[in-house]
């Protein structure tokens, strides 16, 4: 005799868990309460709420993004060449620049 055969559900993305976990917080259930009525599997979202404290946003890179502004009041307009060079590790560079 066979046994029961799991479906096998589509993989979240990081999003998608972060929204779960965040309503799941606000919705004031219990996690098994709260994966009961979503027909989650209580350790797969344990298990993706442990990987989210531990892993940060930036894809592992252990570097925070910095946002940069400007303010076009006092921004003059750039008229001379310039030169983007791009470090993405492993010894590869990007370069870009003006013509």
């Amino acid at each position: 005799m066979r046994g029961k055969r799991k479906t096998r559900q589509a993989r979240r993305s990081r999003g998608q868990w972060a929204a779960l976990l965040a309503e799941q917080a606000e919705s004031g259930l219990t996690r098994e309460a709260f994966c009961a009525s979503r027909g989650l599997v209580l350790s797969t979202f344990a298990n993706a709420r442990r990987r989210m404290r531990e892993t940060p946003d930036t894809a592992g890179s252990g570097e925070e993004f910095v946002a940069l502004s400007m303010d076009p009041s006092t921004t003059q307009a750039v008229v001379s060449a310039w030169d983007i060079e791009l470090s993405l590790g492993a010894d590869v560079v990007l370069r870009i620049r003006s013509v």
